[in-house]
């Protein structure tokens, strides 16, 4: 595996381990500069790992708001 796909898994499985644990709230919005400092990466795996997650529909992509945690979920917490 490539250093960025290591970087992209390590931020999805926070993000979506951050959603089943409730720490997100529903609607609050995620930014991906801020995300990008907490990890400490460049924003672009963390544009990838909330685009995976907006598959799962598990975020909302709004182009007003960024990305928002739609809920959380039994499936989630199970996997995280």
């Amino acid at each position: 595996m490539r250093g960025d796909e290591n970087t992209y898994s390590r931020i999805y499985r926070g993000l979506r381990g951050a959603l089943a644990r409730a720490e997100l709230a529903p609607a609050a919005q995620i930014r991906v500069d801020e995300t990008a400092r907490v990890y400490r990466v460049s924003p672009t795996p963390v544009r990838e790992a909330l685009a995976r997650l907006v598959g799962e529909r598990l975020v909302a992509s709004s182009r007003r708001h960024g990305f928002l945690p739609l809920r959380t979920c039994v499936m989630c917490r199970r996997k995280a």
